[in-house]
């Protein structure tokens, strides 16, 4: 009877462990989903800024002529034939 009663026991208290793990792993989940949902907001928002970004700097062919110079001062001038 006691063997019976000390089982009961460790059931109860595995029953506990295992609702209290449960509610962890449900908070866990859903702490992932709302990571997971920033990381690719953020990822939208860069690839946003880079395209503008982009788009700026190379839109026309006199900014893209400038910027050859521009991002290398070292060329002065345009390599001779």
């Amino acid at each position: 009877m006691r063997y019976i009663a000390e089982l009961e026991r460790k059931v109860e208290t595995l029953q506990t462990e295992a609702t209290t793990l449960s509610a962890q792993l449900t908070m866990i989940q859903v702490e992932t989903k709302g990571v997971l949902q920033w990381s690719f907001f953020m990822h939208v928002c860069l690839c946003t800024i880079k395209r503008k970004l982009w788009e700026s700097r190379y839109s026309t062919f006199p900014r893209l002529f400038n910027l050859y110079f521009v991002d290398f001062p070292e060329i002065k001038t345009l390599p001779k034939k």
